[in-house]
This record gives structure tokens, C-alpha cells and sequence, in this order.
């Protein structure tokens, strides 16, 4: 399949601001990703998809918290997210933000996010259309919280997800640390992440 979408694309500034919040810099980052440190100038931070993923396998490799990628995904303001994805939060509701989002991703990175809706439950998977290995599992986790994080804001509602898909190698630490941040025990198949569906904003 040929892919037209250019692979380089903005890392959100909400990224190295929540590398603070698990108590990493920019530079360490950069230097255990073996990427030079001029890839973060404080404003465009242009990456590539295997850049981006070499990110987010450093902040594993370096962070001892299994729930690193939660923490960065859920501690921001939503003020220091990316202006254009704003418009998910003042969405209908929670079925609209999702699409606002699958449309600010399609225009702003190489990432598609399929979205099945069905009577009970909205499946949500993130497809990085240049990757050439899997997706680091940190970045899946941050990719999960943040569509919970959009539902508990946008809705004021306590969303949960229900089932989350745990890589293989995943610790025990590691799946506590998803169930605490998501309130509700994780199975450990290969189902996708999933939540309520179109909760009223």
C-alpha cells in the first residue's frame, strides 16, 4: 500500500513538557534515543516515525515507573496540548471528538486512527502509517490514556476503558500501573483499548 503522507511531523510540545512530569529532560532523552539535540528547539521539533518512536523507547529505558507513558499522557494542561485538537473538547459528544481527533491526526502526523463504534463500546486503534516495527508500548499506553483523558474532561463523566491490549513481556508492575491509572482490572489478551461510547458532552 502506498502511503502519500509525509513521514515528519510536529512532537507536541505537550511530549517534552510531560517528560518533566516523570522527572526526565529533553536532552537525556534525546541523548539515550541517539538523536542529536537539535531535534528539540523549543518549537517545531520535527520528527520522523522511527524518531518518534526512538523517544519513546528511551523514556522506557530510562524511567523506572511502569506508568510513565499514563502520567505524561494525563498530568498535562489541556492547555499545552496542540491548539487544533481544542476542537475535540467543545465536540456534541464523546463519538464527535473521537472523529475531530482521527481528523487533526490525519492532518498534522502520519497516524490514522480506526474507530469502530458498536451498541456497548467504541474500539479505538492508532495506525502509524510509516512504521517499520511496533508501536513502543509507552506511546500505546500515553495513545490510551489521552482517549480516556479526553472523555473524563469533555464529558465530566468518570470514563474507564475496559480492556486494554498488553504487549507481550508486559510486568506485573507494569499492568498494576494501567489498572490504577484506569481504575478497572486489565486483561491480558489482544483486544484493543476500548471505552463507553458517546457519552453526552
Amino acid at each position: 500500500m502506498t502511503v502519500n503522507v509525509p513521514d515528519r511531523f510536529k512532537a507536541a510540545n505537550a511530549f517534552w513538557i510531560g517528560l518533566a512530569k516523570i522527572g526526565l529532560t529533553p536532552a537525556a532523552v534525546l541523548t539515550h534515543a541517539r538523536l542529536p539535540l537539535t531535534v528539540y528547539d523549543g518549537k517545531k521539533n520535527f520528527v520522523t516515525t522511527a524518531q518518534f518512536f526512538a523517544l519513546w523507547r528511551a523514556v522506557g529505558e530510562l524511567s523506572a515507573d511502569p506508568a510513565a507513558g499514563l502520567k505524561i499522557a494525563t498530568q498535562i494542561d489541556v492547555g499545552n496540548r496542540p491548539p487544533s485538537t481544542m476542537a475535540a473538547y467543545y465536540a456534541r459528544d464523546y463519538r464527535d471528538a473521537l472523529t475531530r481527533l482521527a481528523r487533526f491526526k490525519q492532518l498534522c502526523a502520519p497516524e490514522e486512527l480506526k474507530i469502530k463504534v458498536t451498541k456497548d463500546e467504541c474500539v479505538i486503534e492508532p495506525v502509524w502509517l510509516h512504521a517499520q516495527e511496533e508501536t513502543p508500548p509507552l506511546l500505546t499506553d500515553a495513545a490510551f490514556a489521552s482517549f480516556v483523558e479526553l472523555g473524563r474532561r469533555g464529558t465530566g463523566q468518570f470514563v474507564m476503558g475496559s480492556t486494554k491490549r498488553i504487549s507481550r513481556g508486559r510486568s506485573r508492575s507494569e499492568r498494576d500501573g494501567m489498572r490504577s491509572s484506569c481504575m478497572r482490572p486489565i486483561s491480558t489478551d489482544h483486544s484493543l483499548p476500548t471505552m463507553p461510547s458517546c457519552l453526552t458532552c
